[in-house]
């Protein structure tokens, strides 16, 4: 017996312990009316749960709030308060909401760009387990460590992550940090790719047209091409 089986009920106590002001209950009430879960999906109500979660200090709710905002879905787009839930979050330790605060920081959304603490934000949601963040900060610190940056892609590659991927083959075909690796390069990117990666796409593309570590290849080199300029 899966939800299908229980959803009902669970969001019968899961709404009871809500409206007696148990924070994570609201948060986890909000999940229920955004996916459906054991009730019609409804959006409105999955905001209003939100709010009371984050208002009440729950760290997913500040982090989902935090979404909502940014993703301008929900509720109407505002970058300024998607900044200072994810912060709420962020500092309560809550690792995705670490991880999208070092992304703010670093597009300077919600606030002004600090590459610095855009840094310290990727560093810990990295260091929590988060390998698309580890991706970010290799990215962040490439230039000027471009060592350590390879170190911090191969982990976050390893792990699963895409945009490490990517920046890894990267490394390996222009040799940042690493000696060039044809064979290395194409295996990352080639990963990176087929996982929806845009710059990897066009990198691909490059690799298939100038015969880099795999035999050239016009149609591949199109087909990529096209596939990246797509997204």
């Amino acid at each position: 017996f899966g939800w299908d089986a229980y959803g009902g009920q669970a969001i019968q106590l899961y709404a009871k312990a809500a409206e007696m002001g148990h924070p994570a209950a609201c948060a986890a009430l909000g999940l229920c009316y955004r996916a459906g879960l054991g009730t019609d999906q409804n959006l409105e109500l999955a905001a209003k749960w939100f709010l009371k979660a984050a208002e009440l200090g729950d760290p997913d709710g500040q982090f989902r709030l935090a979404c909502c905002y940014r993703d301008g879905v929900i509720l109407e787009s505002d970058p300024e308060k998607a900044f200072s839930w994810f912060r709420s979050s962020a500092e309560q330790g809550h690792v995705d909401a670490m991880a999208c605060l070092g992304t703010c920081y670093d597009l300077g959304f919600g606030t002004g760009r600090d590459l610095s603490e855009a840094e310290v934000w990727f560093a810990k949601a990295g260091d929590a387990g988060n390998a698309d963040a580890l991706a970010c900060l290799a990215h962040l610190i490439e230039g000027r460590e471009p060592e350590l940056a390879v170190e911090k892609y191969r982990k976050a590659a390893e792990a699963g992550s895409a945009l490490a991927q990517s920046g890894l083959g990267h490394c390996y075909r222009f040799g940042k940090g690493v000696e060039v690796s044809p064979e290395k390069a194409i295996k990352w990117l080639k990963n990176a790719a087929y996982n929806g990666v845009k710059d990897a796409m066009m990198e691909l593309s490059q690799c298939y047209a100038e015969g880099f570590g795999i035999q050239a290849n016009e149609k591949e080199a199109e087909r990529w091409e096209k596939e990246a300029l797509r997204i």
